[in-house]
């Protein structure tokens, strides 16, 4: 399956968190992701990020979470500064295609609402 055009966006953030978490991140092989996209004066983005687990594709996925904030400048040059990632678990979520999917998918569920829950909770803190 090719990668979307829109896949690259957000490497620099998946990069450095996934160093923070002490793994490498293979954005090449495979990546996707999605965002809750939180817009007020200042813009929070909590990103949930899929891609491939190591320098050599082994079958592993891995996830991980951050969040971001954009702040416009003055408006004169419509310019757009990033504070963050700041990662949003201690731990990337991993699975692999030999194991049960009921299993991911509980695990995962556990996993994401734990990112999800920090990373409202960074947004509200913010405010």
């Amino acid at each position: 399956m090719p990668l979307p055009p829109c896949h690259h966006w957000f490497k620099k953030q998946i990069v450095k968190t996934a160093r923070e978490l002490d793994y490498f991140a293979d954005t090449r092989t495979y990546s996707r992701w999605f965002r809750l996209k939180i817009t007020e004066e200042r813009q929070a983005e909590i990103m949930i990020c899929f891609h491939s687990l190591g320098v050599h594709f082994l079958g592993i996925i891995a996830v991980s979470a951050f969040i971001d904030y954009r702040d416009r400048d003055d408006g004169s040059n419509m310019t757009t500064s990033i504070d963050g990632p700041y990662s949003l678990t201690n731990e990337v979520f991993q699975f692999s295609f030999k194991e049960d999917m009921n299993e991911i998918k509980k695990r995962y569920e556990e996993w994401l609402d734990k990112a999800i829950l920090t990373g409202l909770d960074q947004w509200r803190r913010q405010l």
